[in-house]
């Protein structure tokens, strides 16, 4: 069997982007085999547009995760790979069946983005946390680094917070729109 592995990263927001590029392998004949690190992608040659895949975001507990995975897997929707929260899904494409897509309409995608904005707002009150633990160095050799990185840090979720409400806005808009 033949394989690739591809070192290639997304960042939070880019979820889309990850997708649709997982999907253009799968158009090419390169299958998701393995996911490790957000980063790091096993593929192998199988039939091109063989699966379509979707990246979902997990937030409700082992439990409700594995029921709701349970319940993907009864439209035969097999994880093919996880990174903490994020799981990566794939569904084998038939001739008779529509799309796979996890969201039916545009106001379960905002509700979708509410969840990933929540969560990086969570993060984002870390990281100040962070940067306000870092100042307590002072005065040490790791005082720099850890300024640095907390300021990084913060930088990311506010960006990350901006990009998807600009995405949550743009679906908001074409509800506006079709009304």
């Amino acid at each position: 069997m033949t394989e690739k592995k591809i070192f290639k990263a997304f960042l939070f927001w880019n979820f889309d982007k990850e997708e649709k590029w997982l999907n253009d392998m799968s158009a090419q004949g390169w299958q998701l085999e393995e996911v490790k690190f957000s980063f790091y992608y096993k593929f192998y040659k199988g039939k091109p547009n063989e699966y379509t895949y979707r990246l979902d975001y997990l937030n409700g507990g082992k439990k409700k995760n594995k029921e709701y995975l349970d319940f993907l897997q009864s439209f035969d929707v097999q994880k093919v790979g996880q990174y903490l929260n994020w799981v990566y899904l794939a569904k084998e494409n038939t001739d008779n069946e529509e799309e796979f897509e996890l969201f039916s309409d545009n106001q379960s995608r905002i509700d979708y983005l509410n969840k990933l904005i929540r969560f990086s707002i969570i993060l984002l009150v870390f990281s100040i946390l962070l940067f306000l633990y870092s100042l307590l160095f002072r005065g040490t050799k790791y005082y720099k680094l850890l300024f640095i990185l907390s300021i990084v840090d913060i930088l990311i979720w506010v960006l990350c917070y901006f990009k998807l409400d600009e995405k949550k806005k743009i679906l908001k808009n074409e509800n506006i729109v079709s009304e």
